[in-house]
């Protein structure tokens, strides 16, 4: 190997389409697509070891998972990089509508409870088996209590 062959420089190989980012993080947008194996040059990576910089068109620089590529060549030659970008601000809760203001209604209260055995329900009972009837029919009663209405 001699030290002016490119082709054994560090470089990822990816073997499907993955996301280049403006930084080592998912948290960073993604600026471009690795394609099937498109090999790329390492520049050089993070601290952590698991994102690694790229050398981009127009000289630009792009980040790649390390999870998501080969690596080729001699990765203990690749330095820290030392450019990395201000991670992006973290987005802002989205504004909720608001409800509009629920006017209370009136305040009902129970007075009574009263349910209607099966007789009065047009059914019968012999002891053991209730028939509940035809009618099986529930009855509200609502009165108002409110003197000044």
């Amino acid at each position: 190997m001699t030290a002016g062959d490119p082709s054994q420089n560090p470089r990822v190989v990816s073997d499907g389409d993955v996301n280049l980012r403006d930084g080592p993080r998912r948290v960073y947008p993604g600026v471009a697509t690795l394609h099937a194996e498109q090999a790329m040059e390492i520049l050089g990576r993070h601290a952590a070891g698991d994102w690694w910089q790229l050398a981009w068109t127009g000289g630009n620089r792009v980040w790649v998972a390390g999870t998501v590529v080969r690596v080729l060549g001699r990765i203990d030659i690749v330095a820290l990089a030392r450019d990395i970008p201000t991670p992006p601000p973290a987005p802002t809760a989205t504004p909720q509508p608001t409800r509009p203001a629920v006017t209370p209604g009136p305040d009902f209260k129970r007075v009574s409870v009263r349910l209607w055995d099966a007789i009065e329900n047009g059914g019968s009972s012999d002891g053991r088996v209730v028939n509940s009837g035809l009618g099986r029919v529930l009855h509200v009663s609502v009165i108002d209590n409110d003197p000044s209405l």
